[in-house]
């Protein structure tokens, strides 16, 4: 059901995952059994339960934002996810969106940054635990993490924002969007020469990948982007 709601749109996905939450929950409760003790696998039954929930109320936020009871119910959704765990980056990221939605800077704000802190620990711990230990951590992946910054710039919290994206490059430092979201910030706090050399990287990389793929339409609009960055840092210089 999971899996379907994903190719479903609109009240056809919800209702899918809905059946998926109910299948999800017997047996979380079963493998939890009477003593109530997390194994690994009800963790990561417990952990697809929270995406369960984070897929619905998504869908509240896009898909369904036009029914009468979309905010109301997105945020019911929402509540479920965190109930499950209070510490879930996905959940957390997801209910900042919400509140950015709904014009609650700084419920959005405690959100993301909760999110982050998060983010941080397991990064921290992975290196520490076992392989099984390892498979329950389940680290988020990268566009989740640049999501993440994303949403720390959208707040103004661009220090914040910069720590996150500079581990992003240590981890892969071919990624154009990382480079540009390190500019803005960089920007945004006036350190115009490291934005610049930011912008630089960036540029040099997407440069490369339109000789490669003249059409595509990802790198163009990046390399306008960089191109915008430029003229404003020039403009703000003079």
């Amino acid at each position: 059901w999971m899996y379907l709601g994903q190719l479903q749109q609109g009240a056809e996905a919800v209702e899918s995952f809905k059946k998926g939450v109910q299948l999800l929950n017997k047996d979380y409760e079963t493998t939890c059994g009477a003593s109530g003790q997390e194994s690994i696998e009800s963790l990561y039954l417990r952990k697809q339960l929270v995406a369960a929930y984070c897929s619905i109320a998504e869908l509240y936020m896009t898909d369904m934002c036009f029914e009468n009871d979309a905010e109301s119910t997105c945020e019911k959704y929402l509540q479920q996810a965190l109930q499950l765990n209070q510490e879930d980056p996905q959940a957390l990221q997801l209910h900042a969106s919400f509140f950015i939605s709904v014009k609650k800077t700084e419920e959005a704000r405690r959100c993301i940054l909760q999110a982050l802190a998060k983010i941080k620990k397991d990064m921290s711990d992975h290196n520490d635990l076992s392989q099984e230990e390892n498979f329950a951590l389940d680290l988020l992946p990268y566009e989740f993490r640049v999501g993440t910054a994303r949403i720390l710039i959208e707040l103004k919290e661009h220090a914040q924002a910069i720590d996150l994206l500079e581990s992003l490059v240590e981890e892969d430092d071919e990624i154009v969007e990382v480079w540009i979201l390190l500019a803005e910030c960089h920007s945004a706090e006036n350190d115009n020469e490291v934005a610049s050399e930011c912008l630089a990287r960036g540029k040099e990389m997407v440069s490369q990948f339109i000789k490669a793929d003249p059409s595509n339409k990802v790198f163009q609009e990046q390399l306008g982007r960089i191109t915008n960055l430029e003229q404003r840092s020039q403009s703000s210089a003079s």
